[in-house]
């Protein structure tokens, strides 16, 4: 494994971004995932987090190993989140984005990482503790939406998939919810500087829960749109809370209309439009 790593690890970022639209390579990596090892302890070989410790699976997340998941979200954060930042990762998964938040936001910030899924967040809570992050890093065992209490969780066809159920009586694990309002004004954590969405189509709800975050706090918020109606939803409640939306994969273009498939990031146009000019210009 340490030999392989080190062959990947000679293959320059750009190069390794690449291959992934070279059709033949397809083949290539769907032999090499049937000879992969499962749940495997490794170092990141590229990318912001390369020498970073996580447990993956190599047959269906190499992209976490690689250091090339999510290109754009990588970029985006590593130009947005600045040193002593709060931030909230809600949908944290099994950390990766949370690890990098914190190596940005550094030990004067503090990175409060939402999961539900009791097998994400074993893994999440292990990957805190084997890259020295406890201090920045606080693992949430909570979905976040519209409101408090008790909900129910389906596990997806992947570890990243998993979401909240919208019926009551489809089977699944019951989990607590919370709003960011609860989260922030009624538990008392410390207000956001930036929020990252990602829940599988319930954004609309995870900002449906948050109208006094979005009006007080002001937070960045860079948000993946899953669907037509959360797209809707969501951009509706960016421009009722006075927020300019740009789409990162689309050269931050400002957002006029609903559309999916792409990760949005809004600015409130009051205290954040400043960096707003400052980053992307």
């Amino acid at each position: 494994m340490k030999l392989i790593e080190k062959f990947i690890s000679l293959i320059p970022y750009k190069a390794r971004l690449a291959m992934y639209h070279i059709p033949f390579i397809n083949v290539g990596r769907a032999i090499l995932s049937r000879i992969m090892p499962s749940t495997t302890l490794v170092r990141i070989t590229g990318g912001p987090l390369k020498g970073f410790q996580m447990w993956i699976d190599l047959k269906c997340q190499k992209y976490y190993w690689l250091g090339t998941w999510e290109p754009a979200v990588q970029e985006t954060l590593g130009r947005v989140i600045q040193p002593g930042w709060v931030c909230y990762d809600i949908g944290a998964h099994i950390g990766y984005f949370s690890l990098m938040m914190a190596q940005l936001t550094g030990s004067n910030g503090k990175v409060f990482a939402f999961e539900p899924d009791p097998d994400n967040f074993s893994l999440l809570s292990k990957h805190i503790h084997l890259n020295g992050f406890n201090h920045i890093i606080e693992a949430v065992p909570f979905a976040v939406s519209s409101s408090s209490g008790k909900a129910t969780f389906q596990k997806g066809s992947s570890s990243s998939t998993g979401k909240l159920s919208r019926s009551s009586d489809r089977e699944g694990l019951e989990v607590e919810m919370v709003s960011l309002d609860d989260f922030v004004y009624r538990m008392g954590y410390p207000q956001p500087d930036f929020v990252k969405i990602d829940v599988e189509g319930f954004e609309g709800e995870v900002l449906n829960g948050a109208s006094r975050v979005l009006a007080q706090s002001r937070p960045t918020v860079l948000c993946e749109i899953h669907n037509l109606q959360a797209a809707k939803d969501v951009l509706a409640r960016f421009k009722e809370a006075g927020y300019e939306v740009l789409n990162i994969e689309g050269d931050f273009e400002a957002v006029n209309k609903p559309e999916f498939g792409n990760h949005w990031l809004a600015f409130h146009r009051g205290s954040q439009g400043e960096l707003r000019r400052r980053f992307f210009r």
